[in-house]
């Protein structure tokens, strides 16, 4: 029985969404064949709506063990019933692109490995007044390379719709989460192998481009789900200098995921980048200093919840450069926190996941240790700097999505688990 229709404010107030589907599909089929997969999805407006997705792909019927195995084309095509569809236009907006990301298994002899498919609508849809809003996403898949001989199989898993709403002033990201009819089967293509020679070990079925020669370049990582690059500003106040620093030029790379019903918070994960900046404070409240101050990224994670972010960000900081009363003071190339900082912070209650907002900071700074390149000053920093009550005052700024993994010119997002 369909559930009562949901009226939460804030999802009446969405300009956008982004649907989380978990697979389910039709009937094991021959390789290339179409596969229709259904599910319940909540949508924020209407409640239950029943949405069949057609995944398509052309994947030969034989392969070889050690050749690479790929679809010719694949498409995932799904259209918004009508009810749903006409709520979503009378929240203002009036086309939609973004694409899909469907999570698959390749399994072959008792052996499985996890891909992802990633595929973009050709171009900004109109949303309809009245009727279903038809969409067809498009892309390529990565090759799978058999181990062994014998059936492979590929199936479909979670399929994210990143469906970004657009009206005059701007779009938002509102999940809608999906669940599979039970009692189907999520196999896509069944592909005959063959050529291993007697007594080979079952292995896994390799996913992704394989090098040429141990001397080949290795691809670029694969995208995470759904990555972001917020450029950043603000400044930093410590306490016990009563000193404020500039941010100067940083980013935040991130991605995000989505919870489950009924709040489905969005999880911000990623590392916050900010380039040196300079300080310039007062020594006992009289004495002019000057430094460097580099900021190490750690992990930053926030959580989403009714419009408002609340999470921490882990960082050290490494000073360079002094100067006090305009002598230089070697600090060495060492001299940083002794302990990770961690920083609690908060937004206000009007933040959201592609349009950022400010975010306030606060955090104890610890002491400082490795001080000094010819005399010992990590007691004379330490006691300059440590103690609670420091505070930073951030401006996420609307962000960008790259396209494509490695260095993106139409956005700078940096993997974190790089830096």
């Amino acid at each position: 029985m369909r559930p009562p229709v949901s009226s939460r404010p804030a999802a009446v107030a969405a300009f956008g969404l982004a649907v989380l589907l978990v697979g389910a599909g039709s009937a094991p089929g021959l390789a290339g064949k179409d596969s229709t997969l259904h599910y319940t999805c909540q949508f924020p407006a209407t409640g239950a709506v029943d949405l069949a997705v057609t995944v398509s792909a052309a994947y030969p019927d034989t392969g070889r063990v050690g050749q690479q195995v790929a679809p010719a084309a694949a498409s995932v095509r799904f259209a918004v019933p009508a009810e749903a569809t006409a709520e979503l236009a009378k929240l203002g907006a009036v086309t939609v692109d973004g694409g899909t990301q469907l999570a698959t298994t390749v399994a072959q002899q008792g052996k499985s490995t996890d891909s992802a498919w990633t595929a973009q609508f050709a171009q900004p849809v109109p949303i309809p007044a009245t009727g279903e809003l038809a969409l067809t996403a498009s892309g390529t898949t990565p090759p799978v390379t058999p181990a062994v001989d014998g059936p492979l199989t590929v199936a479909a898993g979670t399929l994210v719709l990143n469906l970004s709403l657009h009206k005059a002033e701007g779009s938002a990201v509102l999940p809608v989460p999906c669940t599979p009819v039970t009692g189907q089967n999520t196999t896509l293509a069944t592909i005959t192998v063959g050529g291993t020679e007697t007594g080979t070990p079952a292995q896994p079925p390799v996913v992704g481009e394989q090098p040429a020669t141990p001397q080949s370049t290795p691809a670029a990582a694969p995208l995470p789900p759904n990555p972001l690059h917020y450029p950043l500003t603000g400044s930093t106040t410590i306490k016990k200098l009563n000193a404020v620093t500039d941010l100067g030029k940083g980013g935040v790379d991130a991605w995000y995921t989505i919870g489950p019903a009924p709040d489905f918070d969005v999880t911000l994960h990623g590392k916050m980048r900010l380039d040196p900046v300079p300080t310039s404070f007062l020594n006992f409240g009289f004495v002019p200093a000057t430094a460097m101050m580099q900021f190490v990224p750690g992990m930053t994670e926030m959580v989403l919840h009714k419009g408002k972010a609340t999470g921490t960000s882990k960082t050290d900081t490494r000073l360079y450069e002094a100067r006090v009363n305009g002598v230089g003071m070697d600090l060495g190339q060492t001299c940083h926190n002794a302990r990770t900082i961690t920083i609690t912070l908060e937004s206000g209650s009007n933040f959201t996941v592609l349009g950022g907002g400010p975010v306030n900071g606060v955090f104890d700074l610890p002491g400082f240790t490795g001080c000094g390149a010819t005399e010992p000053l990590d007691a004379l920093i330490t006691g300059l700097t440590t103690g609670p009550g420091n505070t930073a005052n951030i401006v996420l700024g609307k962000p960008c999505r790259p396209k494509v993994p490695g260095p993106d010119p139409t956005c700078p997002w940096q993997d974190p688990d790089k830096f």
